[in-house]
């Protein structure tokens, strides 16, 4: 073990003529005062945070060792120097020469948590300026000597200047690792020991362009990677002195740096020697041994550790130099930043991929890995900030003067950078094999990731979305940064497609519209065929639809142009891909495969729901027209939708009808020029379709629901469901079906058959509601014994639909002549069924005249006006006096209306009260409602005798009826609520008890 340096001894050899002995003194020097520092600032432990794993003494000491690893063209390994036997101590005597000072003078104390101290403090109290190191005598000296005594003499130098380094940076750099108290100490970085500070203005002044000098020189040659490494830790020591210094060494890039050797020193690597053999190989392969790595990653390294450094102070001068990209444009080189950020994110890459490996991370890979994760983190503070942080940091800090324009953030991170970031932030987690605990990639990722979110969605701190939502700005840059922007979306959602990732799209996209359109107009689409990508990426797409942003006011603007085709334009853009044409979406819905066939029809049901949602914003209806009209070019025609038959969605999402809703709702006219053949989704019985499994039931009944919607909203002249065919096919499967869905399916379709056969929606206003609720009383009446009858009816009446108004006319006529005629309550349905009873023309069956005597009381007891009805009855009579059973069964209902139509008031309740009874049955509610109406109470008998008939009968149609009795008639009082309330909750309970 050696003795302790002396300073008498350092400074005697220093200032003697032996090189060899002043290098060996130099190297001493250097690796005590490190030593030393690792021990002030060493963890609780006694060791420093990875001190064995230092940037500096990695790249610096060994340094012999590092010379025969480069091929160092000023010496020759193999030789040695010679060496007179004399001057051997062969005696082991230990004891100095002849001539030689025996004194070695002070060595120093170690104090903890101090600096300087030990050595250094010991030399500098003894010579404050350093004269010994940095003086000119020495400097003559060392243009004798060659690259080793140079390494050395930049070595010792950077450790002098370290005096000048405050106690809290000097912290932060040897517990690196410990990123807890990185982060204290840099906050705690007062500045100490000010005498020493004309060591700075010294080494600025006479040394400063001599470092840049060694870095011209030898970043382009095999020989001088230990130079390299010196010369960038002492500018880096340099810099942590002060702001003002690190100023002036950013300025040294621009001024003393020759063009590209910024680039070479952020990706270093040694050339081979023999460049002839290499012809037709990769040059990474050839540079690829071990120790060639290790020293390419130990200067480049050292060289983020630099970029570090000066991007602590957060000072726009600084930031100027060193995030420059440099170019025509550009009055700056490209800067010290832009390298590093570069080259460490390919770097970082290149470790991702070979993180399977099952060799453990070597020390230079951590260093390396540690040093850019420091320049992601501190990047992050200082050139993204929102105004109000901005403005903080500049009241705080007078040195920061205004912040970096965002230009030059633009510059830093245009290009392929963003896109780098997105791949590494964004790449799934692979197994490392035992590699995390040595390994700093994770960090580096999540690093990665935050300035993803920060550049992609904060719009106060993003450079690169306040270029795009900026008003004032430049067309072309705007555009340029709006292209980098979704070019890098589309990186995104490819590297990682995972919903997280789209949720986070989406809030992009919300912040930024003019990012989702652009990303609308750019998105490409792969094969249409039954593919993972071709599903993948139509699921996508149907989800940014979903969830897209509005369209932008600015853009609402537009549609108040006389224009048409920008008002296309501004809807095209925000509602589907330019890529999606008419014969992708053809491709996919005619597909044999249900998958492909699903996500084709989601996908257009999510492009037609949000064009209607946008086309709304268009205040003009031609225009509004011209655009759908435009779009319907790049739809599938609407036949395609319509021969989708058995290819369903498996998973429950959608079906072909609701496509052909959304389809009517845009291009209504569409509807007018096809046919739907209903016919062939059903089978040839009902038996056979109550057969199929209930879900593939539930979905064509809903399919034709909603064809049937269509159809009535557009063109309901070319509806084919409104026919006699179709009332005796869905009333089969209401008749058949047990499940309540299926049954609930049907009666829809059976309603809206005859309401389309009857031609409803052409009565007059104010009548409607009592139409519906008569057709309600035919769909519920309906058995197997009537359904023929009621289908020769119905067929009859598309004939006589003068006949009916004809017939209404004169019964009000002859009852009611000097009254307006209110408007006609009744269908055709009922007058021509009415009409048939009395004329006892043809054979009526039994349970036919009971629901015709049914429906015509329930109709008379609807009505607040019962005038019209009551008149009909009447007068059908006197035309028709013969007599027989059909007119004994309608004998109650003849006189209540008789009472109505004489305005007999006291024979109106009694008559009343018989045809209820004949309607409905003596407990029915309609009986103990005129009971409470006459005397204010219910008895408990009728409650009894009430559920009792429920209970009995248990059919769902009373149900029906009571409820649009209540809502049509007036409200009779709180007991009256609570009476129908009874009457469902023991209605429901029974009806569970029956299914």
């Amino acid at each position: 073990m050696t003795d302790k340096l002396g300073t008498l001894e350092f400074s005697s050899a220093l200032n003697g003529d032996d090189t060899e002995h002043i290098l060996n003194v130099l190297k001493r020097f250097v690796k005590t005062v490190r030593t030393e520092r690792t021990q002030a600032f060493s963890s609780e432990d006694g060791q420093s945070n990875g001190s064995e794993m230092d940037s500096d003494s990695l790249s610096e000491s060994d340094d012999d060792h590092d010379e025969d690893d480069e091929g160092d063209a000023q010496s020759n390994p193999s030789k040695k120097s010679k060496m007179e036997k004399w001057k051997f101590d062969t005696k082991s005597y230990n004891v100095p020469f002849v001539g030689t000072s025996t004194h070695k003078g002070s060595t120093g104390a170690v104090q903890i948590g101090c600096w300087p101290t030990g050595f250094l403090e010991a030399y500098l109290m003894q010579s404050p300026l350093a004269m010994e190191i940095l003086g000119s005598d020495f400097q003559r000296l060392l243009t004798k000597g060659n690259d080793k005594l140079q390494c050395a003499f930049i070595q010792a130098m950077g450790e002098v200047v370290s005096s000048v380094i405050p106690t809290g940076k000097i912290d932060c750099l040897e517990n690196m690792f410990d990123m807890d108290r990185v982060k204290t100490s840099s906050d705690n970085a007062n500045p100490a020991h000010v005498s020493h500070n004309q060591i700075i203005s010294m080494v600025m002044k006479e040394h400063q362009k001599y470092i840049f000098t060694l870095l011209n020189e030898h970043a382009f040659s095999r020989s001088g990677p230990s130079l390299l490494i010196s010369a960038l830790t002492t500018l880096k020591h340099l810099a942590m002195t002060s702001v003002e210094v690190g100023r002036e060494v950013a300025r040294g890039f621009e001024l003393h740096l020759k063009d590209g050797v910024l680039q070479k020193l952020a990706t270093y690597s040694i050339a081979p020697k023999n460049k002839k053999n290499l012809e037709g190989k990769d040059v990474a392969s050839a540079t690829g041994n071990p120790k060639q790595q290790r020293i390419r990653l130990k200067v480049q390294a050292a060289f983020l550790d630099l970029t570090a450094s000066l991007l602590e102070y957060n000072d726009a001068i600084i930031l100027s130099y060193i995030t420059s990209a440099g170019g025509k444009d550009s009055k700056l080189k490209s800067g010290a930043l832009f390298h590093g950020l570069r080259t460490g994110l390919s770097q970082t890459k290149k470790f991702l991929d070979n993180i399977s490996d099952a060799s453990a991370t070597n020390n230079m890979e951590e260093i390396y890995q540690m040093s850019f994760y420091n320049v992601l983190r501190l990047m992050k503070i200082a050139l993204f900030k929102s105004a109000s942080e901005r403005e903080k940091t500049e009241i705080s800090h007078i040195r920061t003067r205004q912040s970096l324009s965002n230009k030059a953030q633009l510059d830093l991170i245009k290009g392929p950078t963003l896109e780098a970031l997105i791949e590494i932030g964004y790449s799934p987690v692979r197994e490392t094999h035992g590699r995390e605990d040595d390994s700093y990639l994770p960090e580096i990722k999540s690093e990665c990731k935050e300035m993803v979110q920060l550049l992609l969605r904060d719009t106060e701190k993003s450079p690169l979305l306040k270029q795009i939502n900026s008003i004032g700005s430049m067309e072309t840059t705007a555009l340029a940064v709006l292209q980098q922007t979704g070019k890098a979306m589309q990186t995104l959602l490819t590297t990682s497609p995972t919903l997280d990732t789209r949720k986070f799209a989406v809030a992009c996209f919300q912040k930024t519209p003019r990012l989702f359109q652009y990303w609308l107009r750019t998105l490409s689409l792969p094969d249409i065929k039954p593919s993972y990508s071709c599903l993948a990426k139509l699921s996508l797409i149907s989800y940014m639809l979903k969830n897209g942003p509005n369209l932008p006011d600015t853009d609402v603007q537009k549609f108040n142009d006389n224009d048409k085709k920008k008002a296309f334009d501004v809807s095209i853009a925000f509602t589907t891909p330019r890529a999606l044409t008419k014969n992708v979406l053809t491709k996919g819905i005619q597909s044999s495969n249900p998958l492909l066939v699903s996500a084709s029809l989601v996908l257009l049901s999510s492009v037609l729901r949000r064009f209607s949602a946008i086309v709304k914003q268009i205040p003009n209806g031609e225009k509004r027209d011209y655009v759908a009209e435009k779009l319907l070019l790049k739809m599938p025609d609407l036949q395609v939708l319509l021969g989708v038959r058995s290819k369903f969605d498996p998973y429950g999402h959608t079906t072909s009808g609701e496509q052909a809703r959304h389809h009517s709702f845009v291009f209504s006219a569409s509807f007018k020029i096809v046919q739907f053949e209903w016919i062939k989704l059903l089978s040839d019985s009902s038996t056979t379709f109550l057969l199929a499994p209930l879900s593939l039931q539930h979905r064509i009944l809903t399919t034709m629901l909603i064809i049937n919607d269509c159809y009535e909203r557009v063109a309901p002249q070319s509806n084919s469901m409104s026919s006699t065919k179709a009332y005796h096919a869905f009333t089969s499967i209401l008749l058949g079906t047990k499940n309540v869905a299926v049954y609930q399916l049907a009666r829809q379709l059976v309603h809206k058959t005859i309401s389309n056969v009857v031609n409803t929606s052409h009565t007059e206003r104010g009548s409607d509601h009592l139409m519906d609720y008569e057709i309600s009383l035919w769909v519920d009446g309906t058995t197997s014994s009537t359904t023929a009858m009621f289908g020769q009816l119905l067929n009859a009446t598309q004939k006589v639909t003068i006949q009916h108004r004809t017939i209404v006319s004169n019964a009000w006529e002859a009852h009611f002549p000097h009254d307006c005629m209110p408007a006609i309550p009744v269908t055709p349905l009922l007058v021509l069924s009415l009409s048939a009873l009395v004329s006892n023309e043809e054979k009526v069956p039994k349970d036919f005249i009971i629901l015709i005597r049914d429906i015509s009381t329930k109709m008379l007891l609807m009505q607040s006006d019962q005038r019209v009805l009551a008149s009909i009855v009447v007068y059908l009579k006197n035309v028709h006096p013969s007599s027989g059973p059909p007119e004994e069964m309608l004998l109650d209902t003849l006189k209540f209306a008789s009472a109505i139509v004489n305005m007999s008031l006291d024979k109106i309740d009694e008559s009343k009260l018989r045809a209820v009874e004949n309607a409905f049955g003596r407990n029915h509610y309609h009986a103990s409602v005129a009971q409470y109406i006459r005397t204010g109470t219910i008895s408990e008998l009728a409650w009894k005798n009430l559920f009792n008939a429920y209970a009995h009968k248990g059919r769902c149609e009373i149900i029906c009826q009571c409820i649009h009795h209540l809502s049509e008639g007036d409200k009779l009082g709180e007991m009256l609520s609570q009476f129908l309330s009874h009457v469902l909750f023991v209605s429901i309970v029974i009806l569970r008890k029956k299914n």
